[in-house]
């Protein structure tokens, strides 16, 4: 009887457990913190799937410690070929080494925003159109990331977006990436989304799904 009532109260802290976590693909460990990676709907995080990282740990600096990476439904589905084709429409979750154990107020997040972008103006999105119309006649040089647009969505995070240019078999692409600083658990974390640029439009798009993951990933950390 006894052995019966532990497993119905263990059934039933679990459950309690669960709830409490709603939405929650995993949990990963940062130094003294542990953060839920979200469910979100059309992308898949796959990050300890062998194959995804090795492809994600390829550019990564040193000191970055990758968390949760992200494909769509379509890459995801060819997971197994990964290697063989380039793809967007994904983000990461990381953090730094020496960010591990340090308390990171909410006051922190302009410097740290400031740090990203450094001493590099803002080019405005009609300006980028512009130069991207001209194509070889362009002033602009899109070799390195070029910020467009740095914003507050909330209290807790900073985000800045960019636009990088790409030369695959001759053929230049662009692509547009963000760097959003968030503060959870009184730690500090960056999260990446990348989307190809397409048109005019394509900021608009951009701005929307960056913006719906990062509150995806406040509101299962609350």
């Amino acid at each position: 009887m006894r052995t019966l009532l532990a497993i119905y109260l263990m059934t039933f802290c679990f459950l309690i457990k669960a709830q409490n976590t709603p939405n929650c693909s995993r949990k990963v460990n940062f130094g003294d913190v542990s953060i839920c990676l979200p469910q979100i709907e059309g992308m898949n995080e796959c990050y300890n799937q062998k194959i995804v990282k090795q492809k994600a740990d390829e550019n990564e600096i040193e000191q970055t410690e990758l968390l949760g990476f992200y494909l769509n439904d379509f890459v995801y589905s060819k997971v197994d070929k990964i290697n063989e084709f380039e793809f967007d429409d994904y983000f990461k979750i990381y953090s730094l080494d020496f960010a591990k154990g340090i308390n990171f107020k909410t006051s922190d997040l302009d410097k740290m925003s400031d740090v990203i972008t450094g001493n590099d103006k803002l080019i405005g999105w009609d300006k980028i159109i512009t130069e991207l119309n001209n194509n070889s006649n362009s002033t602009i040089s899109f070799d390195k990331p070029i910020y467009i647009d740095k914003y507050i969505l909330n209290d807790k995070s900073r985000s800045a977006i960019f636009i990088n240019g790409f030369k695959n078999n001759n053929k230049q692409y662009f692509i547009l990436g963000s760097i959003n600083t968030i503060v959870i658990k009184n730690r500090v974390f960056f999260v990446s989304y990348y989307l190809n640029f397409k048109d005019s439009d394509s900021l608009n798009s951009f701005k929307k799904k960056n913006d719906e993951i990062i509150l995806k990933i406040q509101k299962v950390n609350q």
